[in-house]
Parts: structure tokens; C-alpha cells; sequence
């Protein structure tokens, strides 16, 4: 086979693979979209977007991180992750702390994050998450709570 053709057939083939990668990520960014409006079932969101996941502190470094929605509501902040089922829901009455790191298990990344840590019973959890007008989230969250 003529070199010319096996670059073409890989060029087609990383296309192929590329084109269905993209489409498992739509879909699975829809069903995130769809699990949070289930959620919140008839309630309106004060504050909604997308965000990045940098996981949650009970399940370690090894999580799959990841692209989804956050909602705050009036009685709750819900995060529901795409393709993995790293989900969030914290009623704001067990919110803890809000902090805005630059690194979060072990991934850093070159802006601010929005961590919420909330009680989980005798204990608490944390999760950390790149959202877009951080500021705003703050504001909406009573502002930074802690270090």
C-alpha cells in the first residue's frame, strides 16, 4: 500500500473516532441536563451554568473528572456531572465552607475554583469545580468561608 493512502486511512480513522467521542460527550452533557431538571422538579434556579468538575474529596485522585451542570436553588446546590455519576446535591443548611483554590486532588489549574465543602453527617465532603463567573457564584453562596 502507497504510504499516501495508510496516512489517509489513519487521518479518516482519528476523524471517525473523533466524531464519536464528540457525540458520547453531547449525550452525555444532555442526560446531565436532563437529571438536573428532574431534580429540580418545578423549582426555579437562582444561579445555573455549566462547570467542570475537579471530583469530590471522599472519592479520591482516581475519579473521573468532568464536564456537567450546578444549580442553586433556594434550599440546595445540586452538580450534576456528564458521562461519570459524580453528582452533588448539599442542602445550603450543611454548607460549611466555600473556598477558591487554584488546585484540588492533585489537579491544578491556572484560575480559581469554587470549592463547597458540606457536612455528610458526623463528617464532610468537598467538591471543587471551574465555573464560569466565579464571582457571581460567591456572591450567590455568601461569599469565600474559609482558606
Amino acid at each position: 500500500m502507497a504510504p499516501w493512502m495508510t496516512i489517509a486511512l489513519s487521518v479518516a480513522a482519528a476523524l471517525v473516532l473523533l466524531f464519536l467521542l464528540l457525540r458520547w460527550a453531547q449525550r452525555g452533557l444532555a442526560a446531565a441536563r436532563a437529571n438536573l431538571t428532574e431534580i429540580a422538579a418545578g423549582r426555579t434556579a437562582r444561579r445555573q451554568s455549566a462547570a467542570h468538575s475537579f471530583g469530590i474529596r471522599s472519592r479520591g485522585a482516581g475519579q473521573l473528572r468532568g464536564a456537567g451542570y450546578l444549580a442553586l436553588f433556594d434550599d440546595e446546590l445540586v452538580f450534576v456531572q456528564a458521562i461519570a455519576n459524580n453528582h452533588v446535591r448539599a442542602k445550603l443548611s450543611d454548607i460549611v465552607g466555600v473556598t477558591t483554590p487554584r488546585s484540588f486532588l492533585g489537579k491544578t489549574q491556572g484560575v480559581k475554583l469554587l470549592a463547597v465543602e458540606w457536612r455528610t453527617g458526623a463528617a464532610t465532603d468537598q467538591v471543587a469545580l471551574r465555573v464560569p463567573d466565579l464571582d457571581a457564584w460567591l456572591a450567590d453562596l455568601g461569599g469565600v468561608t474559609g482558606d
